[in-house]
């Protein structure tokens, strides 16, 4: 992969955010917001430009933020269009890439044969003077042939490619089923300035890749600010959830295309269902199932599978279990969570946000990110594997957390503070390291 010469590097005011998915995954804007949030308090003025898959999505007009279609939305990925398509934009991409490289070495400005939304693709990675790879949009095997992993791959290979420092907020990588894909992920991450995880299992794939500079934090929706607690009461008061009853809010993960088995996924549909009768019947919990997750696209939507997971519900129990339909902010979904007595987690952000309330979560883990970043907090006990999931141990884990709710609570309770400020110290890290490069570069120029 070829590199563009080292531009001038300025005051990091000009910051690029890649690999951005969608603001309607809750959790992947929480860690945006998050992010932009702790970016603004460490330094001065800063300016974002952010590389989003699904760059109309309404929430950057009424945030006031610049958006950048990524290479995921300019070959025609996020509106559906032919792989055929996909592909011949995605290798003309690379050629006008690498083509683009070549003609800086000769002048400032890029090429006139760079048109359209790969010319402004481009400039915003040659205007920015920090490269940040947004923690939500993780590398993963997906797809029958592994596509669209190169998509995503080559936002970050850009960064590299026009010599932008990268440092990569905590995130997740894995699970990798495919050679060429640990290879690339090898190569692109050992370029990264700084590279933090949020799991334990991405810190041991990073040592098994030889990857340097790879340090591990927590996942920056653990600094998600409070939301409107009244604000989140009505909600809640509007469908029904009566605050004197005991209450378990739950998530259910969308069907989410080749990314998961069918036959797994109608067998946890299954459990769950079975799961809230009992706890409606033999605990006597009303149950509140949030839909965290709204799209992009109807394979993400976990809308669906709430409402097929109480299609299968006895109408005996219907009038003890309430569905909250979604639309709102991350701080109002947090606060939604405080009100809840137990959680079962199927979205790792829908757990986050709960413990953040210390609420006792039970996680399932339908990626091993999930177990991975529980285990970096020693909270594992608390999480099943997706594919190990029966309806039994689900049950025996439910029960363990009624039993021990107090304790869990003061345990939560006790374990947030440390994990805050361990999130909290990422941004002055990735700022510091770049202020060293910074005066190394000044000092070569000068000598």
């Amino acid at each position: 992969m070829a590199d563009c010469e080292s531009s001038e590097y300025l005051t990091p005011m000009k910051i690029l955010i890649i690999l951005f998915h969608s603001t309607r995954n809750i959790g992947d804007l929480a860690i945006l917001e998050a992010t932009i949030a702790r970016l603004k308090d460490n330094l001065e003025a800063p300016e974002f430009t952010l590389l989003a898959n699904y760059p109309d999505e309404p929430y950057f007009d009424q945030k006031g933020i610049k958006v950048v279609p990524s290479p995921w939305a300019i070959v025609g990925k996020s509106n559906g269009r032919s792989l055929f398509h996909q592909l011949t934009y995605f290798l003309a991409g690379i050629f006008y890439a690498l083509m683009t490289c070549l003609s800086l070495k000769f002048s400032d400005t890029l090429p006139s044969f760079v048109l359209g939304r790969w010319r402004v693709l481009f400039q915003s990675y040659l205007d920015a003077q920090i490269v940040i790879v947004s923690g939500g949009n993780q590398f993963y095997s997906s797809g029958r042939f592994g596509w669209p992993f190169p998509l995503n791959a080559m936002s970050l290979w850009l960064a590299h490619v026009f010599r932008k420092p990268v440092y990569t907020i905590p995130q997740s990588i894995g699970p990798l089923k495919r050679s060429w894909e640990r290879w690339l992920i090898k190569i692109l991450y050992r370029r990264n300035r700084m590279t933090f995880v949020r799991d334990k299992t991405t810190l041991r794939l990073a040592q098994d890749l030889i990857i340097p500079g790879v340090n591990y934090a927590p996942d920056f929706a653990f600094m998600q600010r409070t939301g409107d607690a009244h604000k989140a009461r009505r909600i809640l008061e509007n469908r029904h959830v009566i605050s004197e009853r005991k209450n378990l809010g739950m998530t259910i993960i969308a069907p989410m295309g080749l990314a998961l088995n069918r036959d797994l996924v109608n067998r946890y549909y299954d459990i769950l269902a079975k799961i809230i009768t009992k706890s409606v019947v033999e605990l006597d919990y009303d149950v509140c199932i949030f839909r965290q997750v709204s799209g992009p696209s109807p394979v993400e939507d976990d809308g669906q599978a709430n409402q097929l997971v109480v299609s299968k519900l006895e109408k005996t129990v219907m009038d003890r279990v309430h569905i909250i339909d979604g639309g709102y902010p991350p701080d109002i979904f947090e606060s939604l969570y405080q009100h809840m007595d137990l959680f079962i987690a199927s979205r790792l952000h829908s757990g986050i946000f709960a413990m953040c309330k210390n609420v006792p979560t039970v996680f399932i883990g339908y990626m091993s990110k999930t177990l991975g970043v529980l285990e970096a907090l020693n909270l594992d006990q608390w999480c099943i594997e997706f594919a190990e999931l029966d309806e039994k141990a689900l049950w025996q884990l439910v029960n363990s957390m009624v039993n021990q709710r107090v304790e869990i609570q003061a345990d939560i309770a006790g374990l947030m503070p440390e994990v805050f400020q361990q999130a909290e110290a990422v941004i002055p890290k990735i700022i510091s390291d770049y202020n060293e490069v910074t005066r190394k570069n000044d000092n070569g120029k000068n000598s």
